[in-house]
């Protein structure tokens, strides 16, 4: 009996209208997109004249890069984590006090891109 209603469930779920769309993500190019936002980071870090700043900006740097190298093997919960670590570098409490507030600020908003189409695909 358990059977039967058990089969009945899966022919109903997998004929249903609401057939689980597969999302296509190109690894690839979101990678270069991690590594292509790294690049400006190190552009803006070399610019930076505070330590504190410049430090935050090789984390970030460095996180960013970490992430491009999780989507390629597709640990797609990695990255996001490794991007969310990036977002608190460049969240942090003295960025105010860096001399290139302005970028940075664009930083963070390049991020959410990436994240957002790695957000559910682990």
């Amino acid at each position: 009996m358990i059977t039967k209603a058990f089969f009945a469930v899966v022919a109903l779920v997998s004929t249903s209208s609401f057939a689980i769309s597969s999302i296509h993500i190109d690894n690839v190019s979101l990678a270069k997109e991690c590594d292509n936002l790294a690049l400006k980071i190190a552009e803006v870090k070399i610019q930076e004249t505070d330590k504190t700043c410049q430090s935050n900006l090789d984390v970030a740097e460095n996180k960013v890069l970490i992430s491009g190298k999780y989507i390629l093997q597709t640990q797609y919960l990695l990255a996001s984590y490794s991007l969310a670590g990036a977002t608190v570098y460049l969240n942090d409490s003295h960025t105010h006090m860096c001399t290139n507030y302005p970028s940075l600020q664009k930083l963070k908003l390049a991020l959410e891109p990436i994240k957002d189409k790695i957000a559910g695909l682990d």
